[in-house]
């Protein structure tokens, strides 16, 4: 079956190469002529082989082989991986509202979501569900937890839960739409704001705006991209365009099938003069990209960190009658200085083009990109920036290695540290509330004792990972910090691990809070220097 390789769904080529001829003009001619063998090929192999074709796996391996030979950003999605792509654009999903671990085969609420089914129900933190519609989950993986108590909103699930020991009344729950938060956390620290933005979405703007409205008055914000792998452009543009004039154009796309486009901020936006830090790293890609970028060619933020991916590809979704999807690239994006981000790459070659993101991370990822053919300017100060491999921060940091040093590594692949947060937690909620009432003062004065932490390295012995004495002794301080601020997830309110994390040891946080601080002489400094 490999050797059909290139065979395409021939009903769908032929609807968009109609589209093509429609919007070009162009005669087409022999690509309508290939089209038609391709279909006179699908049909007699289909009507003649010797033997029987499973015809659903000859489409899918056809269209997959045929994207490949593309750019790496042109993909095809199952249907299975389709329902959790709309999940997580759409920015809600049908369920009962709770976060959830697997701990000693059962399953244990950690959290559950404000004004949900759950929440109303009276579900709490450590209750351990044990059935659902009376068929015990005693020893179910955590993949298989969400076909259970996910489905559609209005439909129904009974639920056996278990607190403290003691089996309670069953629950009648009825599925409602459940937010997939798009902001990882928001607060103030020294009245500079700070928002992490995970994800684009559909709803992620909403979301900011009143992450922002919460805050109060502000004398500057943080915006941190970093890990923001991307998702809708739309939900970009919308939130770059409140830290922008009337007018600013924010990003311009063009392709084969249609003229340039530009999208620019409708109206000036709240935060137009608020001082602005944005933090990236190479794992920002995409619609993260495009906020960077437009903040960065207007210069209307400082951008701090390390060289962002370089995706400058704009895909445009197609979906199939069977839920499955293909995501094509049609065009590419602009920052508004004029520069094009991606990255180089050969069609076809899609994992060398992954690979040599990797190399950059693990050796070379703060290089900056001085080629003077890819070389533009900043529209207010004239700025040096660069296309072509991304966005370059205006202030580099270099990557903290030893934060995630290999003992590290090893704890959290062998879920180690998961189960040890889970089961503390489990055992010390109440204590650590009682003791600690505020995040505030959780984080000056706790930490775990050297006994905590031994059996932490005993835990992850027993389950055969090899933790070297002298390298985890180095690396307590770190270890300590990180199951810490894990803990402070669990207990507090959401975004307590960036919390205590970026105050306790990100250096790019630091940077960012001290020229936010200064703003008239380091900011404005920064983006004014030629």
């Amino acid at each position: 079956m490999k050797r059909l390789l290139g065979i395409a769904v021939a009903i769908g080529w032929v609807s968009v190469l109609s589209t093509v001829c429609a919007q070009t003009g162009t005669n087409l001619r022999r690509d309508a002529e290939q089209i038609q063998k391709l279909n006179y090929f699908y049909r007699f192999l289909i009507g003649n082989y010797v033997d029987d074709i499973a015809v659903d796996e000859v489409v899918e391996r056809s269209i997959i082989n045929t994207l490949s030979e593309l750019d790496p950003h042109s993909v095809y999605l199952t249907a299975e991986e389709m329902a959790s792509v709309r999940e997580s654009m759409s920015g809600v999903f049908g369920g009962i509202g709770v976060e959830y671990a697997v701990y000693r085969d059962t399953v244990i609420v950690v959290n559950t979501v404000a004004g949900s089914p759950a929440s109303k129900a009276g579900m709490m933190p450590d209750d351990r569900i044990v059935a659902v519609d009376g068929e015990s989950i005693i020893g179910i993986s955590r993949a298989d937890v969400p076909g259970l108590l996910r489905g559609e909103c209005g439909s129904t699930l009974r639920l056996d839960v278990m607190r403290k020991g003691v089996l309670l009344p069953a629950l009648e729950l009825k599925r409602d739409n459940i937010p997939l938060p798009a902001i990882s956390a928001s607060y103030v620290d020294e009245s500079v704001g700070y928002v992490r933005v995970g994800r684009f979405s559909h709803t992620t703007a909403m979301e900011f705006a009143h992450a922002i409205a919460e805050m109060g008055t502000i004398k500057g914000l943080i915006l941190d991209l970093r890990g923001n792998g991307g998702g809708v452009m739309e939900a970009a543009v919308s939130m770059t365009e409140m830290f922008l004039q009337a007018g600013n154009v924010i990003v311009s796309t063009s392709g084969h099938a249609g003229a340039e486009k530009h999208y620019a901020a409708s109206s000036t936006g709240a935060l137009s003069s608020v001082p602005l830090a944005v933090l990236i790293d190479e794992e920002s890609a995409s619609a993260s990209e495009i906020v960077a970028g437009a903040l960065q060619d207007w210069d209307r933020a400082v951008v701090i960190g390390r060289q962002s991916f370089g995706k400058g590809l704009v895909q445009r979704q197609v979906e199939f009658g069977d839920g499955s999807a293909m995501r094509l690239t049609v065009a590419r994006y602009k920052t508004p200085s004029g520069r094009i981000i991606q990255r180089p790459y050969r069609n076809g070659h899609s994992s060398e083009y992954y690979r040599s993101h990797l190399e950059r991370y693990m050796g070379a990822a703060d290089s900056v990109q001085t080629n003077d053919s890819l070389l533009f300017h900043t529209l207010r100060s004239g700025r040096k920036v660069y296309g072509g491999g991304g966005i370059t921060p205006d202030v580099i940091i270099k990557a903290d290695t030893a934060f995630w040093p290999k003992c590290l590594r090893q704890l959290a692949a062998s879920e180690t540290i998961a189960d040890y947060v889970l089961s503390y937690v489990v055992s010390h909620r109440g204590e650590l509330l009682e003791r600690y009432p505020t995040l505030d003062e959780y984080d000056a004065a706790f930490s775990l004792s050297d006994a905590d932490l031994a059996d932490i390295a005993y835990l992850a012995r027993e389950r055969g990972a090899e933790i070297d004495d002298a390298e985890y002794d180095a690396s307590k301080t770190t270890v300590d910090l990180y199951v810490k601020a894990l803990i402070a997830e669990r207990i507090y309110p959401h975004g307590a691990f960036f919390y205590i994390c970026n105050r306790r040891r990100d250096k790019a946080y630091a940077q960012a809070l001290d020229i936010v601080n200064r703003w008239e002489e380091a900011g404005r400094t920064i983006l004014q220097t030629e």
